[in-house]
């Protein structure tokens, strides 16, 4: 049997079961693709992940303008559940972003420096 995140949901209440994910594909859907975030705020997201995690961090655009990606490395996520790492990345973005732009980051991955290593990467 695995363990680690799926030995520890039976812990968790039914309030806290729908996931980070879950919630901002709900708002995303309610805004029907309204692009908010500037290049800026990508850049100053980038440095407040940079700031928080120690972390090398990049963003790239998403299907032209409006929308990121990003990638965080951070020796603070090794041995840290994924779904972990994402809530600790997205408080940084609810505390930098306003919520219509937050719904521009399509996607953050969070990688411990091992988990590139072992990718060959």
């Amino acid at each position: 049997m695995a363990s680690g995140i799926f030995e520890k949901q039976g812990n968790l209440k039914p309030s806290t079961m729908k996931t980070v994910a879950e919630r901002r594909f709900d708002d995303a859907n309610a805004l029907k693709g309204a692009a908010q975030m500037t290049e800026a705020q990508a850049k100053t997201l980038r440095e407040a992940l940079k700031k928080e995690f120690k972390a090398q961090a990049e963003f790239e655009p998403v299907n032209g303008k409006g929308r990121y990606r990003f990638a965080v490395t951070s020796k603070r996520f090794a041995k840290m559940p994924q779904l972990k790492r994402q809530d600790e990345v997205w408080k940084v973005v609810d505390r930098i972003l306003s919520r219509d732009a937050s719904l521009d980051v399509s996607l953050i991955l969070a990688f411990a420096p091992e988990d590139l290593a072992a990718a060959g990467k």
